[in-house]
């Protein structure tokens, strides 16, 4: 009895031994475990390969220094544009009292008006002068026109000191063929300044060029004492057809307080 029982355990344990014996899907599913792991290991190699590989490297290395090139460019090209006046278009003055080179006519509409309307000029009342397209921001020009203290926000403009005899704008414009001037209020030359200072901002973006004769620190100065002036005397100016030289303002003079040799009593801004 004993010996026909311990013949039976070990015929049991001979059977779980044997391979043979284990189920087909069991078997399949550890050989699949098994290539799963083997591919695992394969992949993370190559993966180690791809780095260590002296070739590959040396691509990466190069792409990486390429990288860091241009950004390091980049970072420089912003450095500059962003430098105070850099972006200032080509003979521009920047700041310093000095008359424009014979050869720069780019704000320039020749001798006379009707000169300066074949050249496809037009008087713009802001810059009190005749300019060519590339010199005048329409958009700017357009504001300044409604900002006056009239019903339509329009300015007023006289012949004489005293504003006894009031003239239009389009006879305001016909002066720059004589050389007379006109007159008008404290008013208006303080909004010429702020205009023509946010002109000269506005330029950057809009490749607008600003006129030679505004474009230096005299007229910026000229503007600073025209803004604390005596806000109720009258002011002359007159229109220019060339804009393109600076010419500093002659003088001012203020009801019999002398600035400099000007016979009217009147503040005189604009040359």
């Amino acid at each position: 009895m004993a010996a026909s029982t311990s013949s039976s355990i070990d015929e049991d344990i001979r059977e779980s031994r044997d391979l043979s014996k284990i189920p087909e899907t069991y078997r399949l599913m550890h050989q699949d475990e098994d290539n799963d792991m083997l591919d695992d290991h394969l992949l993370h190699t190559k993966r180690l390969s791809d780095y260590t590989n002296p070739h590959r490297y040396r691509h990466f290395c190069t792409a990486l220094k390429l990288i860091v090139l241009c950004l390091a460019g980049w970072g420089v090209f912003n450095l500059w544009e962003s430098w105070p006046g850099s972006n200032q278009p080509p003979n521009a003055h920047t700041g310093h009292d000095h008359a424009a080179t014979p050869d720069e006519h780019i704000c320039d509409c020749g001798s006379s008006t009707k000169e300066a309307v074949s050249l496809g000029c037009q008087f713009v009342p802001m810059a009190a002068a005749w300019l060519p397209p590339a010199c005048i921001d329409e958009k700017l020009s357009h504001e300044f026109n409604a900002a006056g203290p009239g019903i339509n926000g329009e300015w007023t403009y006289w012949a004489d000191g005293d504003h006894l005899h009031e003239i239009s704008e389009k006879d305001v414009s016909l002066l720059a063929d004589t050389g007379q001037l006109f007159y008008g209020t404290w008013e208006w030359h303080v909004k010429h300044c702020t205009f023509q200072w946010r002109l000269d901002y506005r330029r950057r973006w809009l490749n607008t060029i600003l006129e030679p004769r505004y474009d230096h620190e005299s007229h910026i100065t000229h503007c600073q004492m025209i803004i604390f002036a005596d806000r109720t005397k009258s002011t002359a100016s007159n229109v220019k057809l060339n804009s393109s030289s600076h010419m500093p303002p002659h003088g001012h003079e203020m009801h019999g307080k002398r600035w400099s040799a000007v016979s009217e009593p009147i503040i005189h801004l604009i040359d």
